[in-house]
């Protein structure tokens, strides 16, 4: 497979170029080869690879600097496409790297409208947090925890968010509370 990926790459196939900066990266651990390939797949339009990009300026890896703006505007140029992963992105450096609620509430209310479960919570913590809002909120969080498996649930759910929800739920929904508390001491004893 690795030859066949290779010898599309090397005919600008973006998918290809793609596929052989995550053999680099997670196979070979070669974060430096990953992202020659990666920029390839970018410059050539492919969105996942824009997002890496993102990713690799982000964390300062690949022997990059990290670099912020470089960062967000590969971030952006995959979140352009519709690319769910790259909203999420997005957001989360418009919300954490640079304290803008309202344009990272944008981009990930779009990779929640594709159903990205990260998105949802982290709209449920805008709400929370920033809007004050419990009750939105958790209609967030359920939102999340309904779009993901069991086993990322309380990953992406905090202990504060599964409290909140319950406690919404109490009221009109008791037996989703109970679940939600079931889940709470699975975990969390």
């Amino acid at each position: 497979a690795v030859e066949l990926f290779t010898l599309s790459a090397t005919q600008s196939n973006a998918a290809a170029e793609y596929k052989l900066g995550e053999y680099y990266e997670f196979r070979k651990k070669n974060d430096t080869k990953a992202l020659e390939f990666y920029r390839k797949g970018a410059e050539h339009g492919n969105a996942i690879a824009q997002c890496k990009i993102g990713y690799f300026y982000e964390y300062g890896k690949g022997g990059l600097e990290r670099n912020l703006p470089v960062s967000k505007e590969w971030y952006l140029k995959s979140a352009s496409q519709g690319l769910p992963v790259g909203q999420y992105h997005a957001g989360m450096l418009f919300k954490y790297k640079e304290s803008n609620v309202k344009d990272a509430e944008e981009w990930f209310t779009k990779a929640a409208q594709q159903g990205y479960s990260n998105a949802f919570f982290e709209l449920g913590r805008i709400e929370m947090n920033e809007k004050h809002n419990k009750e939105r909120a958790s209609i967030f969080f359920i939102e999340a925890l309904n779009s993901t498996n069991r086993a990322n649930q309380i990953c992406i759910l905090s202990i504060q968010s599964l409290v909140v929800i319950a406690q919404q739920f109490e009221i009109k929904h008791k037996d989703k509370a109970i679940e939600i508390y079931i889940v709470l001491l699975q975990y969390h004893g």
